[in-house]
């Protein structure tokens, strides 16, 4: 079974500045602004030579505007959070977000698989814009078939382009963060994907114990072997990323690290604050790498020493899911794990029906 380990929290202090280390903007909104607004147009004169770097330099203009307009960026203050949230209990149960682009029938499985292995567990779906536009009139259909296959469904009102390393996955996300907390009270809220299934119960409980359920590894140190990492685009939208650089994460003195987004969860309080500083309507796709596996994961990486830290539930195999794997998790063997991907987004795949046939 391939899946990525997480860091203990041993390990982190060699890395981790102490909190009073890291950022936090003290600041009234609008103080720094007039000096971060010259400090960007100055770096977005750098980006002339290459399309990507043009790109680069319109995020830039973008976030001038913001600026001009007298909104103000500040970094998600996790510190306040994590002093808030340690030695305590949140209200509420688990909400899991899904991001859906395909396969109506496949999208009802899992929702329906949800409620077999996680029956008190909220779900919020996102259906991605153009799979919402050719579903045309027979989206209500599907809302309704939702509901008859898990009555705690949540369709997703707001539909944003869903495309792999351009930001908008987690932005689809935080949008399903939002909407599952108008609709109720959530303690914790996790992330899964189109192409993953839960294989045993017992998720609510086990994420329960734990603040946030984080796996990353540091990417830019001597020797990393992250892929993202490797790819020269890639690294060059993470290095040039203004959001990155100034708000979310980006910490001098620490390695930066990527995390896998399937099964990531954290406290309702984390996601609380990040959302107040996440734009919804920023144009994310001037980004081109996954910021689902970056922003959130940098953010909370100083503080896991002072925080009760699990995996992620979901163990990954990129060439796809196998029985025996899902022997050994449905069996208890793999305590911390309790999906996987990937499944086939097809109701005749082998995998899924053995998913669907297991004991519960």
């Amino acid at each position: 079974m391939s899946t990525n380990d997480a860091i203990d929290a041993a390990s982190l202090t060699e890395h981790a500045p102490s909190p009073s280390h890291v950022h936090k903007d003290k600041n009234p909104r609008g103080q720094n602004s007039t000096w971060l607004r010259g400090v960007l147009r100055r770096i977005r004169a750098g980006f002339r030579r290459r399309e990507h770097n043009r790109r680069i330099g319109r995020l830039y203009g973008m976030i001038i505007d913001r600026l001009d307009t007298g909104l103000e960026l500040r970094r998600p203050d996790f510190e306040r959070v994590v002093d808030d949230v340690r030695g305590s209990e949140p209200e509420g149960g688990l909400l899991i977000g899904l991001t859906v682009h395909e396969s109506p029938e496949c999208v009802i499985d899992q929702v329906a698989n949800i409620a077999r292995f996680a029956p008190e567990a909220g779900v919020v779906v996102h259906l991605a814009r153009a799979f919402r536009r050719r579903l045309g009139i027979r989206y209500q259909d599907l809302a309704e078939d939702l509901a008859r296959a898990n009555p705690l469904t949540i369709v997703n009102p707001t539909s944003f382009d869903t495309v792999y390393a351009s930001g908008s996955l987690l932005q689809a996300q935080v949008s399903n963060w939002l909407v599952g907390r108008a609709h109720g009270r959530f303690g914790r809220f996790v992330t899964m994907s189109s192409n993953e299934l839960l294989v045993r119960e017992g998720i609510e409980e086990h994420l329960s114990r734990a603040d946030v359920a984080v796996s990353f590894n540091p990417i830019d140190v001597p020797g990393a072997t992250g892929g993202m990492w490797r790819s020269r685009q890639r690294r060059a939208s993470i290095l040039g990323d203004p959001i990155f650089a100034h708000v979310m994460g980006r910490t001098p003195g620490r390695p930066i690290v990527q995390g896998i987004h399937e099964g990531f969860c954290m406290r309702a309080e984390f996601w609380d604050e990040f959302a107040s500083v996440f734009d919804l309507e920023f144009p994310h796709r001037e980004i081109q790498y996954p910021t689902e596996e970056i922003y959130l994961q940098n953010l909370v990486a100083p503080f896991l020493p002072q925080l009760r830290v699990v995996p992620p539930i979901c163990a990954r195999r990129l060439r796809g899911a196998t029985e025996a794997m899902i022997r050994e998790i449905s069996s208890g063997e793999s305590p911390h794990h309790f999906s996987v991907k990937r499944v086939a987004r097809s109701l005749d795949d082998p995998i899924r029906r053995f998913v669907r046939d297991l004991p519960v």
